[in-house]
């Protein structure tokens, strides 16, 4: 009818989809008694969340707003009850600020945006695992289950809500921390920030070298860069696996990567490799600190004095210099680095670009230059598309930035 409009209805008859949901016989099994810090801002939705989660046995803690995240996991391991998961809902993907490096457990992040483009950077950058809304309960389980499992390795026991994780008293024993890297400024680093923490260390400048160490030495953890010569973190991880098999040690040393960035695919191949953790660089004091009483299940005193064997205190003026040092060192090599990663572009030899962009990228993590560490990044990323052109692009870029570096304009 003009001007009226019409109303019109029909009947539509469909079979009912039923859910299949996890058996009743395996929920406790595999989630019961798994602590999860939900973070939820709508509370109807955070309510949802919360009863089911209860419902699989998992002793969960709500809050509202993501600022509120890092005190309470800080608070939960002064407690001796620390959290294995954090599950937050979020709107909108832009600028979000979730200091996912110094979690001591996996995030899991629900969002309204399906799209890889808008939630691959947050896995690229260390989140454990990104799930779109609605998420069905199925989904949702299994997605659970799966953080559980790709962040423990078999071998090594985790930490368990009776390990007392204590970040203000000194170690009830000493902690002896082995740590592998086969740059030496960047060594020097993480041995002093590993010090600083009331740690004892031992260092290894190649893999090579940490497998014989391991071998003759007992270690509560070991730190282990990826990218080296000759051998690197993951195949000197399955040797220190296989050894610990052959010679049925009573229990496997915690092996925590040391990676540039840890893509959820990469991650799961660390896990399989042997590595019970991952920590992305750049490591901070912090980060190194959460990491350590995590897996030695011991707390550490974050202003005690710095260990007999350990070196000079740390200070902001001695990172600041070896900082520097390692800028230094950066600039002394980066010409040759450059010439070797064109000449791979030039070859179309994706894996050899890739492999020593990474290489590159590792290096840079602490040389106090975040934009060029960012741009190196993305040229690791691209080069994965095999796109000559895209490539091309982005190295343009990156030679820009190493023109930038290594003849600096001189204001006058």
């Amino acid at each position: 009818m003009p001007l009226k409009g019409a109303t019109f209805w029909f009947t539509f008859l469909v079979d009912k989809i039923v859910e299949e949901h996890p058996k009743a016989e395996e929920e406790p099994s595999q989630l019961q008694g798994v602590r999860l810090l939900l973070c939820e801002r709508n509370p109807m939705t955070r309510l949802a969340l919360s009863h089911l989660l209860i419902r699989w046995g998992i002793r969960v803690q709500e809050i509202d707003h993501l600022d509120n995240i890092l005190p309470t996991l800080e608070k939960a391991i002064v407690e001796n009850d620390p959290f294995w998961i954090v599950l937050f809902g979020v709107n909108q993907l832009d600028n979000l600020n979730y200091h996912y490096p110094i979690y001591p457990c996996p995030v899991a992040i629900l969002g309204n945006n399906a799209d890889p483009e808008d939630y691959q950077p947050l896995l690229e950058e260390g989140v454990a695992m990104y799930l779109a809304k609605p998420m069905t309960r199925k989904k949702l389980f299994e997605a659970l289950c799966q953080l559980l499992s790709i962040t423990q390795h078999p071998a090594t026991p985790s930490p368990t809500l009776e390990s007392p994780l204590l970040l203000e008293q000194p170690f009830p024993n000493a902690i002896h921390v082995l740590t592998v890297d086969d740059h030496p400024d960047n060594l020097r680093l993480i041995e002093v920030l590993v010090s600083e923490l009331g740690a004892n260390v031992t260092t290894a400048s190649s893999a090579k070298l940490a497998l014989t160490l391991t071998r003759q030495h007992t270690y509560d953890l070991i730190l282990m860069d990826i990218q080296m010569p000759e051998m690197n973190g993951i195949e000197a991880t399955q040797a220190i696996r296989q050894w610990e098999a052959d010679t049925k040690v009573s229990q496997a040393t915690p092996i925590v990567a040391l990676t540039a960035h840890a893509m959820i695919n990469e991650r799961e191949a660390l896990m399989q490799a042997g590595f019970n953790d991952y920590l992305i660089k750049p490591i901070t004091e912090q980060t190194l600190r959460m990491m350590i009483s995590k897996w030695t299940q011991q707390g550490i005193n974050i202003n005690r004095a710095v260990s007999p064997h350990a070196g000079s205190p740390l200070t902001p003026s001695a990172i600041d210099e070896i900082k520097k040092d390692i800028l230094q060192q950066l600039l002394a090599t980066l010409p040759e680095e450059q010439a070797a990663i064109a000449a791979a572009f030039y070859r179309s030899a994706w894996k050899d670009m890739r492999d020593k962009v990474h290489r590159l990228h590792g290096a840079i993590c602490y040389c106090g230059v975040p934009a060029f560490r960012d741009c190196v990044r993305k040229l690791e990323k691209i080069i994965g598309t095999q796109n000559a052109a895209h490539i091309a692009v982005q190295l343009e870029a990156f030679n820009e930035f190493c023109n930038q570096l290594l003849n600096p304009v001189v204001e006058t």
